[in-house]
């Protein structure tokens, strides 16, 4: 059991005698009354007032006049249309481009013809065969003890 002072249950007060504002009844329900605020969660709903100014629904534009960038087509989407976006989705496949350049497709070299050090064999195995460090992940790694003992 912990001797940790705790405010919650000395009447709202800190060691020092100070009202601890975390206890007060207006902290993080804004004053209403805790059973209130856990029945309105329970019905669940909306998240926000119905005050709250939404762009989307004035043409795109803000409260100010000025259009609202995040509402515009090409936002997002590169300037496609939404629907053409979310059928690609739909169908999935490839997330790079074909014309992306791939050294591990080019012999480990980059596009300025030096090795690409990614694709060196001690890269990632430390020079081991890949089967021995498959069957070390297979083992679990390491599992304390001598650290070395599977690595030399």
């Amino acid at each position: 059991m912990s001797n940790k002072y705790k405010p919650t249950e000395n009447n709202g007060l800190k060691e020092d005698g100070t009202p601890d504002k975390r206890v007060n009844p207006e902290h993080g329900f804004g004053g209403q009354d805790r059973e209130q605020v856990a029945e309105i969660g329970r019905q669940g709903g909306q998240t926000q007032p119905d005050d709250i100014y939404k762009p989307t629904e004035h043409g795109g534009l803000k409260k100010d006049g000025t259009r609202d960038n995040r509402t515009r087509p090409e936002h997002g989407f590169g300037g496609q249309d939404r629907e053409h976006v979310a059928e690609l989705g739909r169908q999935g496949g490839q997330t790079q481009p074909d014309e992306i350049y791939k050294p591990s497709e080019h012999g480990g070299l980059k596009k300025d013809g030096t090795v690409d050090n990614r694709t060196r064999p001690e890269h990632g195995f430390g020079g081991r065969p890949k089967e021995e460090v498959q069957a070390i992940g297979r083992k679990g790694g390491l599992s304390g003890g001598n650290q070395d003992e599977d690595y030399e």
